[in-house]
């Protein structure tokens, strides 16, 4: 792909500065900008939108995974709980996709919240969608669906609970908006994208302003960017998180003492 000076991947986590520093990369964490809807802040107009997701629960925190394609409700399973959702809640849920379900009635106010791909993994905690109002309703959700028949069958059959919505807004299209590349569906769908199928290293000309790798992959694309910034075909690497963490990434320079400096 040649020599690039920057490359800018978003991913759910970043790696271990230590470990980065102990690679003999110069790490430094700096603010990072990133597309409408990956953010924390709120993405403005667009669709509001409920995914059904998997809550894990631990002793201290609760973890929101997505459901893998294979994992996703099929449109039976979506709509029993859609009608759940309506016949106890008030919900009116269209899905438009598996993982995307607009939320046409019963939402309690405005709503600011995360986007689902920067949630992957995440201890809600720190994350939850504002005001409060959605908490109470998120809540009902997972009380509502934790014996239901879906997912007793789901659970039977070895396959994830659907034991919550996430809710969130997609971005509407602006002639501002940065360049997005990515083979993560929903973030395809979210920026009107062609899936951008990648392997390590692999980066397509030109360069998106941005490079999102599904959850899946993001591992793999992070190895192959610090193997190109080692050997020196990135002058700089930016890693950063939905979560408006990041870090710039660059090779150290090795300085060599004159021999008579030696000790």
């Amino acid at each position: 792909h040649g020599f690039m000076t920057i490359l800018r991947l978003v991913l759910p986590q970043l790696p271990d500065v230590q470990y980065l520093q102990g690679q003999g990369f110069v790490c430094r964490s700096i603010p990072a900008g990133l597309p409408p809807g990956l953010g924390t802040e709120h993405v403005g107009e667009g669709s509001l939108v409920a995914s059904p997701a998997h809550l894990e629960i631990g002793t201290e925190r609760i973890h929101l995974w997505r459901l893998a394609p294979d994992a996703l409700p099929d449109a039976a399973e979506a709509a029993a709980l859609c009608d759940a959702a309506a016949s106890a809640l008030g919900l009116v849920l269209e899905p438009i996709d598996p993982e995307c379900w607009q939320l046409r009635e019963g939402a309690p106010g405005e709503l600011e919240a995360v986007s689902l791909p920067a949630m992957q993994g995440q201890s809600i905690g720190p994350c939850m969608p504002e005001p409060r109002s959605w908490h109470r309703l998120m809540n009902e959700i997972q009380i509502l669906w934790h014996e239901h028949e879906v997912n007793r069958a789901r659970e039977e059959g070895g396959r994830p609970s659907v034991n919550a919505l996430w809710f969130w807004r997609l971005p509407q299209a602006a002639d501002h908006a940065p360049s997005v590349g990515s083979d993560d569906p929903l973030v395809c769908r979210m920026f009107g994208l062609e899936p951008l199928p990648l392997t390590a290293g692999a980066w397509p000309e030109p360069l998106p302003d941005w490079l999102v790798p599904s959850p899946l992959q993001a591992e793999s694309w992070a190895e192959g960017a610090l193997r190109d910034l080692e050997h020196g075909q990135l002058q700089r690497v930016l890693l950063a998180t939905p979560m408006q963490e990041a870090l710039e990434l660059r090779r150290k320079r090795r300085w060599f003492r004159p021999w008579w400096r030696r000790k």
